[in-house]
């Protein structure tokens, strides 16, 4: 991929006129002196565009008052590159300056989504062992109504057994009655015995 400059073909062409103004040869040292920056290959390249397409005015005498104006004229197409430069630098620096804010920012919010990723996976280990606890608990619950209806039941059967030993007692008591009555009984009928055989 080809090195992107910023030296414009017509900035390169008033520096070469400068110098050949001067009485030298525009070389690629005197050019890259004269401009401060770029690529020994790029400015002989376009040295090479300049020599192709410059006009050669053979009857042209050169004054001082020339030589001036032209070095005024490069010297303002300087400053304003410099400053157009600097503009973009200014603005690179910026750019670069909010590239690393938003960079941060993301940072931020990578770490603050790593944390509720954390969070989310020790929420989720915790609901999964609840999950386990809670069918432990109905298994648990299940035997205690399995054994809550064995008690009722029992309950039930004991109700049974005292109302059967309750009639049980009673009938008991009615028999003794009659136990008792019998033997009265029993006893009156021998004493008669014994006086019936006492009078014969």
């Amino acid at each position: 991929m080809a090195r992107k400059t910023d030296i414009t073909q017509q900035e390169l062409n008033v520096i070469c006129e400068k110098i050949t103004l001067e009485g030298n040869l525009p070389t690629v040292d005197r050019v890259r002196a004269e401009l401060g920056r770029g690529s020994r290959t790029t400015i002989n390249n376009m040295i090479k565009v300049y020599e192709s397409e410059k006009v050669v005015f053979t009857d042209v005498k050169i004054t001082p008052d020339m030589t001036a104006a032209f070095n005024t004229l490069i010297q303002s197409i300087a400053n304003t590159y410099d400053k157009k430069f600097n503009n973009q630098k200014e603005k690179l620096a910026e750019i670069q300056k909010e590239k690393a804010h938003y960079l941060a920012e993301s940072e931020k919010h990578l770490s603050f989504y790593e944390e509720i990723k954390v969070e989310n996976d020790s929420l989720y280990a915790e609901n999964s062992a609840m999950k386990k606890e809670m069918v432990k608990l109905e298994k648990v619950n299940d035997k205690l109504e399995q054994r809550v209806d064995s008690l009722s039941e029992m309950k039930s059967q004991y109700s049974l057994l005292t109302s059967f030993n309750t009639d049980l007692k009673k009938e008991n008591e009615k028999l003794k009655k009659e136990n008792q009555e019998f033997f009265k009984r029993a006893v009156g009928a021998e004493k008669e015995l014994e006086i019936n055989k006492k009078r014969k």
